[in-house]
């Protein structure tokens, strides 16, 4: 299922993390900057981001590539589980869009179902063969 690539849920304080704290200590706001948009390269590839395409990916961010691996390896901040790179709280987060998309999706296809019905209902049901004239002559007072 393809997430939506406007935005993503995260923690507006995650800079505070001992984790993040020691990335910054080391590496910077640079270092800070290339974790988030590691972040942002798993989300947009709906969670998947290979250990393979680390180098193309320092190479698009014009980092070095030495940096990236580092940050991917070293902070606690990723693991590596067959040649992907996950983030734990990225994966929660994807679970629980894709949930409330699945979840949206079948209460929008009841909703057009309840409607479907009650159009059907209302069509079938009232059907008039009154004519304007015969409707307007019911009421007294005419505007």
């Amino acid at each position: 299922m393809a997430l939506s690539k406007l935005w993503f849920p995260h923690s507006f304080d995650a800079s505070q993390s001992p984790e993040l704290s020691r990335l910054i200590m080391v590496h910077g706001a640079t270092g800070y900057g290339l974790y988030w948009k590691v972040i942002e390269t798993i989300f947009s590839f709906d969670g998947k981001l290979y250990e393979r395409d680390l180098d193309v990916l320092a190479f698009n961010m014009k980092a070095e590539k030495d940096m990236l691996h580092d940050i991917i390896k070293n902070f606690g901040l990723f693991d590596i589980k067959d040649g992907l790179v996950i983030a734990d709280w990225v994966s929660e987060r994807i679970g629980l869009i894709e949930k409330g998309s699945v979840q949206g999706k079948e209460n929008a296809e009841k909703g057009h179902a309840i409607r479907k019905e009650k159009s059907e209902t209302i069509s079938g049901e009232e059907q008039h063969d009154e004519t304007f004239e015969e409707l307007w002559n019911l009421y007294d007072k005419k505007v």
